[in-house]
């Protein structure tokens, strides 16, 4: 995927040196190598498998300038990045590699493992922003001001209590990154987890790639026929009883466990 597609201007120079062609590549790399290995964890892949690919492919010079001119053909970068794959694999590996996924599957997940240190790099500006506002809201506890409604003068209030209110913010908006989980994309080719067992993942497990947990409960949830149901128990505060008839209880069970 070219960089122009994944950077902007006002990216950070850290940023635009961690979203770059090679990173994207990288990234795709991440999800394919942590698929075959939940696969081979459930049989689907023989044993060895993965870590084989891991030593290939990881020393593996990607020609990046010619996944990026096969976007054109197949209309992401995902098809040619898997073509340059399995060429590079033996003959007995190459039928593992990206064994159940689809293309939006690669390059959705790769976009989220990108983003994610773009998340934390967000929060500790956030926490330096803060910093600074707690700074200037001491400093001027006792400055007045003009207070304002409607944009009109109002009571007056202190610059410091102003300032409060945009450390409040900040805050705020720190804890609402923070809580944010980046889910794998991984529904197969016509997005309803066709083949899932067969290709060793069961769609009740949560998928690993790279340092942490991802969920997709999204797509299984938006699929299922309950869920008109399951919206309406929960609003009442279920026991965990009254959610046996979700069949993605497992899911919930997996994760709860994370």
């Amino acid at each position: 995927m070219p960089a122009s597609l994944l950077q902007h201007p006002f990216m950070s120079q850290s940023a635009l040196a961690e979203t770059d062609s090679e990173s994207m590549v990288q990234a795709m790399l991440t999800f394919e190598l942590g698929l075959a290995e939940v696969q081979e964890a459930r049989g689907a892949v023989p044993a060895g498998a993965s870590r084989q690919m891991r030593d290939i492919l990881a020393a593996h010079a990607f020609d990046v300038e010619a996944i990026a001119a096969g976007i054109a053909s197949g209309g992401n970068a995902a098809i040619p990045f898997v073509k340059q794959g399995r060429a590079a694999l033996p003959d007995e590996l190459k039928r593992y590699f990206h064994q159940g996924a689809t293309s939006q599957d690669v390059v959705d997940s790769a976009l989220m493992l990108l983003l994610k240190p773009r998340l934390a790099a967000l929060d500790l500006l956030l926490v330096r922003c803060r910093i600074a506002a707690i700074t200037l809201m001491e400093a001027h506890a006792g400055t007045a001001m003009v207070g304002r409604t409607l944009m009109q003068q109002a009571l007056p209030i202190t610059f410091g209590v102003k300032v409060a209110h945009w450390a409040i913010g900040l805050e705020q908006a720190r804890r609402r990154l923070a809580g944010v989980e980046l889910p794998v994309q991984f529904g197969g080719a016509v997005g309803v987890h066709s083949g899932w067992e067969v290709h060793g993942v069961d769609p009740m497990t949560p998928l690993v790639v790279g340092n942490g947990v991802k969920r997709d409960l999204e797509r299984v949830c938006s699929l299922c026929p309950h869920k008109t149901r399951c919206a309406r128990v929960l609003a009442d505060g279920p026991e965990p009883e009254a959610c046996d008839f979700c069949p993605n209880a497992g899911t919930l069970e997996a994760l709860g466990s994370h």
